[in-house]
Formats: structure tokens, sequence, C-alpha cells
């Protein structure tokens, strides 16, 4: 992963920092408090964001699926094991300290997670073919989950909502 200066314009488009890692990026990284999350293929990488300086790395035994999640002091990434190269077997969400880089806690899901979000204390994880789920930001322990059967997930920062979607044949609302 290579940081690119955009402040000055004189330095605009100059590398920062290049971070040397062996494995492809899952996903775009967070950032937070001066530390870039990155999460490529089974590892986490906390990296201070003005020189690159590794802090931390937190290693899963399945591969990282969704962008790193941020709720006050947690960071939350979600591990899939494949079957058949496209079926998830094995999902579990991982919540890792950013101070530490250690577990806080993980919950298996039944399904691949489709989409992760955080707000309000609650981490939120849209499990395909299942449900949405709430799960408590500091114990992972779910709060509720609404069944929604095979839908798609999709967070907005805006409205603070999770919409669930699913596409049909014809184009039509329902209320």
């Amino acid at each position: 992963m290579v940081c690119l200066a955009r402040r000055r314009p004189a330095h605009a488009g100059a590398q920062r920092w290049k971070l040397a890692r062996r494995d492809p990026l899952v996903s775009d990284p967070a950032v937070a408090d001066g530390v870039t999350y990155i999460a490529a293929n089974d590892t986490v990488y906390a990296v201070g964001a003005a020189a690159g300086t590794r802090r931390w790395t937190f290693v899963v035994d399945e591969e990282l699926d969704t962008p790193p999640t941020l709720l006050g002091g947690v960071l939350v990434v979600c591990g899939v094991r494949w079957v058949n190269g496209n079926t998830a077997q094995v999902t579990t969400l991982y919540a890792v300290d950013t101070t530490t880089g250690r577990e806080r806690w993980k919950v298996r899901t039944p399904h691949g997670v489709r989409t992760l979000a955080a707000a309000g204390g609650l981490i939120y994880a849209g499990v395909f073919q299942d449900a949405l789920y709430a799960l408590d930001a500091g114990t992972g322990k779910r709060r509720w989950s609404f069944p929604t059967g095979n839908y798609d997930y999709m967070w907005s920062p805006t409205t603070r909502c999770m919409w669930a979607a699913r596409a049909t044949t014809s184009p039509r609302w329902t209320p």
C-alpha cells in the first residue's frame, strides 16, 4: 500500500510512505486518530498514518472479506472460509482493540457477512440469506436481529440506517 500526500498542492500526489506486505488488499482502509487500518488477505495492519510506522498486526484463520469497521476503540473485520470457491462455510466477526491489536471478542455467523456498519455502540452485520444483526461493540453479544432472507445490505452514514434490498425481475416498490 502506498500513502500519497494531499495537503499542499506542491506535494500533492507525492509518496509519503509505503507498506510492504505479501498479500493483496481486501478493501479500502479505515482511518481514525492518526492510524490507518488495512485488511489484507488474512491480516489486519495498524499503521501510523503520518509516517507509515507499523503499530501492530492481527492475523485470522480465514480470509478477510469486508472493509474494517471502527467504533470507540474497536475495529471489526470479517473472516470467511470458502467452499467451492464462492460459498461461505464459516464466517467470523473479529473485534480487535485498536490500541493493543488484541482480540476483544469473536462471533460466528451462519452465512457470509455482506455489510458491516457501526453506530451508537452497536456493530451491525448484514448476513446474507439470514438476518440483520446488532451486536454490542464492547462485548459482541447480540442485542437484536431481524430476519431478512435473501437480501443485500447497504449502510448509509448520512441517515445512519442499514438498508436491506432484494433484486427482482421487475422494478417495483414494496411498502
